[in-house]
């Protein structure tokens, strides 16, 4: 069981913090290094909460839980190799494509059967 998650790169936050400083925001706001680092830790802590609130549901072993910060395509291809994967399963609330984007992206990346699994509307 894989959840990944992306936080805002640094580069965008201090775009941000940039745009900011020129009116667009209140005069004392930042968006520094210590910001983005409890922005980071925040979004992470999020992730984690629910990823474990949901998989709670199912009997899944320690071992095979997997919350990676950082895109699927580029997260999941190295799960896929370093657990010898050989069907990958993932769910999909595509909104455009043929299976959506993400399941298009990771398919190019792995080396496995990839079944994808419509979420419920």
């Amino acid at each position: 069981m894989v959840h990944c998650y992306d936080p805002i790169p640094y580069q965008l936050w201090t775009d941000i913090s940039i745009g900011m400083g020129a009116g667009m925001g209140p005069a004392d706001f930042t968006m520094g290094q210590d910001n983005y680092d409890l922005y980071v830790d925040q979004l992470m802590q999020q992730n984690k909460k629910d990823f474990f609130d949901q998989i709670q549901q199912v009997d899944f072993p320690q071992d095979h839980l997997y919350l990676e910060e950082g895109y699927p395509e580029k997260e999941l291809p190295q799960i896929v190799i370093e657990n010898n994967i050989d069907l990958l399963v993932m769910g999909t609330s595509y909104h455009s494509g043929l299976i959506g984007s993400t399941i298009e992206k990771v398919l190019d990346e792995v080396d496995c059967d990839l079944m994808a699994i419509p979420a419920p509307l």
